[in-house]
């Protein structure tokens, strides 16, 4: 699953499953994800939802991939198991410092392929309709808009056939 992409700095980008060592920065990235959002994700929250990365489940339940400029996470996204038919993409986060660079839509592409190895028929996520560069990114990749599968009011849900 490495794989090397050059950006437009000239900079080698770097896309891998998360590994144990890895864990830590990784949860960083989120943090600091859910303080862009300015939203409030309790702290603890938060936690709650990185450590999950690091439980030891079938590699059919849960893939993370990351994305890694000089040696540092720039970005993430990863596979959830909703059913034997249906995955969630979660967690696709990109460094500011990155944005633009088509990072975001290289982890996209990433998570797919994986959800197609897995033979999922569909791929869903959720995200804040406010997102407007997320939203393009998923509509150009297939995405379409569907109703609510999740009881949060404020964001959009998407799904793709795979």
């Amino acid at each position: 699953m490495d794989n090397e992409k050059r950006n437009n700095m000239n900079e080698s980008i770097t896309y891998k499953k998360l590994e144990e060592q890895e864990i830590v920065k990784a949860k960083e990235l989120i943090l600091e994800y859910t303080k862009w959002l300015d939203r409030g994700f309790p702290f603890q929250k938060a936690n709650e939802e990185s450590n999950k990365s690091s439980e030891k489940q079938e590699e059919t339940d849960k893939i993370f991939i990351l994305a890694i400029a000089n040696n540092n996470i720039i970005g993430s996204v990863g596979l959830k198991h909703l059913d034997d038919k249906t995955c969630e993409m979660r967690k696709l986060l990109v460094n500011d410092k990155y944005k633009g660079k088509g990072i975001g839509e290289n982890l996209v592409e990433k998570i797919i392929e994986e959800a197609k190895k897995k033979n999922y028929e569909r791929i869903r996520l959720n995200t804040l309709d406010t997102m407007d560069v997320a939203v393009d990114v998923y509509y150009r990749n297939g995405f379409y808009e569907i109703e609510s599968y999740s009881p949060n009011v404020e964001v959009m849900y998407l799904e793709k056939k795979l």
